[in-house]
């Protein structure tokens, strides 16, 4: 498969690959990069979207948006501007340039793999690392928690 995009600007803009797996309840945060486009192969995610002019919005668990839980919140005008998408499997969901968006894993575990464009070394996401843990302690934590 290709992965290049396309565009008016750059024939064969850059891009990488992106591989995504996580657990039930896992998320990931409001940020933006460039389009991107995911594939998910096993399981469910809701996806949050808000337009490139909006403030950026707080950290916090984008889980909370849809159970009606925890700290964190949105302001009454990025309510407004919020939308979302429930990605299960065989869909590709297409993140636009610059949009924020933000993950929740509603399965077990989820899969997902497609692409970015650019170069994964000229975007600042900030993302909170993986624990690094082995054997026993490994599946425990993620498998049996």
């Amino acid at each position: 498969i290709d992965y290049e995009l396309s565009d008016k600007k750059n024939e064969n803009a850059s891009s990488f690959h992106v591989f995504s797996a996580m657990v039930k309840g896992s998320y990931h945060v409001f940020h933006k990069h460039a389009e991107a486009q995911i594939y998910q192969i096993h399981g469910r995610k809701i996806w949050y979207f808000l337009p490139p002019a909006s403030k950026r919005p707080s950290k916090g668990n984008p889980c909370d948006l849809m159970m009606g839980t925890g700290t964190f919140k949105l302001t009454d005008e990025e309510s407004r501007s919020l939308s979302s998408v429930l990605q299960q499997p065989g869909d590709t969901v297409i993140v636009p340039d610059g949009w924020y968006h933000a993950t929740c894993a509603l399965d077990d575990w989820t899969v997902a793999v497609g692409m970015q464009r650019g170069s994964p070394h000229s975007f600042q996401q900030k993302f909170d690392p993986v624990p690094q843990l082995n054997g026993d302690s490994y599946i425990n934590t993620f498998i049996h928690p």
